[in-house]
């Protein structure tokens, strides 16, 4: 695969799409459009967390029961584990391309690889950890470690492969981009298979639940009032009243879960709390990434959700509140 650096362009490439630019306006998606494939989205995810709330060990075939472990991983979030594998695989392959808009070529099959590994690396070691998973080897019983080295590891071997080829301009930004792009998406997404062993299914419930209402709110309230720009130069159509009322909504969901009881460790003011603070986060999560969409000069990271944008559109939010929300519940448990 053909790599570029610095500023070269493709043929394909408008001019000056390498490097900051304006992104080209594009007709916005329906608001019905955009509802159906959030609401789908959402159904999903609501599928997933559902069936691991069911126990899906219990539909194991007889000739799997066999197998050292399996049920085991199986009972401690191995499907979920594997959904937010997938996710990562996806948003990383969209990451590439938006990389590669910049002017830096990445080795795509270890990028999308090594992310996941990290996702299935911090499940397992995070289940061991809390000792649902027996059969994962000592060694790897330290999430964080672990991670720390596979990440070093991955970006080492991006590095050698430039040594062997002798290919020397871009180096540095090529290093960064990459280790940037494992920390950003499969270390951030593998936070919930931390959630999820601590705080069981209802742990990422609460987390999605809210995270996603901030997104909600903000483009609702952003449509129905609009109103001043909240970041003009990165995100020209995200408003004040947007963020206003994203962060309102999370807020108000994060409260029902507090006066419901669903979380008992979790008072009603710390509810309020983490609502509030998650809503600000996620807006802060959706500006990161509209930074590096406007840094390569493309309207959505993909285009596999039709009126959505892509993988990493739709788990923006999520990448900043995955890690914000298992250090916000350590100190409030």
């Amino acid at each position: 695969m053909e790599e570029r650096t610095g500023t070269e362009q493709r043929p394909e490439d408008p001019p000056g799409s390498a490097g900051a630019q304006d992104v080209p306006e594009a007709p916005s998606a329906s608001v019905a459009c955009r509802t159906a494939v959030g609401g789908l989205c959402l159904l999903t995810v609501g599928a997933v967390l559902w069936l691991e709330a069911l126990g899906p060990a219990r539909w194991l075939p007889a000739w799997a029961e066999g197998l050292t472990g399996l049920r085991d991983m199986v009972e401690s979030g191995l499907l979920l584990a594997l959904v937010v594998a997938l996710l990562a695989a996806v948003a990383l392959n969209e990451y590439w391309f938006m990389a590669r808009r910049m002017g830096v070529g990445l080795p795509r099959l270890l990028l999308v690889g090594a992310g996941v590994v990290l996702v299935l690396l911090l499940w397992a070691g995070w289940a061991a950890k809390s000792g649902a998973l027996a059969v994962c080897p000592p060694q790897l019983r330290q999430p964080g470690t672990t991670a720390t080295a596979a990440v070093c590891l991955a970006a080492f071997a991006m590095l050698s492969a430039r040594v062997v080829q002798g290919r020397v301009g871009g180096s540095v930004t090529a290093a960064a981009m990459f280790a940037l792009g494992l920390v950003y998406i499969p270390v951030a997404l593998g936070f919930i298979g931390s959630i999820r062993t601590r705080w069981d299914v209802r742990g990422v419930l609460m987390f999605v639940t809210v995270c996603k209402s901030t997104d909600i709110g903000a483009y609702y309230a952003g449509k129905l009032i609009g109103g001043p720009r909240l970041a003009p130069h990165v995100s020209p159509k995200k408003t004040w009243a947007g963020a206003i009322g994203g962060t309102a909504l999370a807020t108000a969901v994060a409260l029902t879960w507090g006066l419901a009881g669903l979380m008992p460790w979790l008072s009603a003011p710390q509810a309020v709390l983490y609502g509030a603070l998650t809503g600000m986060v996620a807006i802060l999560g959706d500006l990161a990434e509209s930074l590096l969409k406007r840094e390569a000069g493309v309207k959505d990271s993909g285009s596999l959700l039709p009126g959505a944008g892509g993988v990493l559109d739709m788990v923006d939010d999520v990448l900043f509140c995955a890690p914000f929300t298992y250090l916000f519940f350590c100190f409030t448990y």
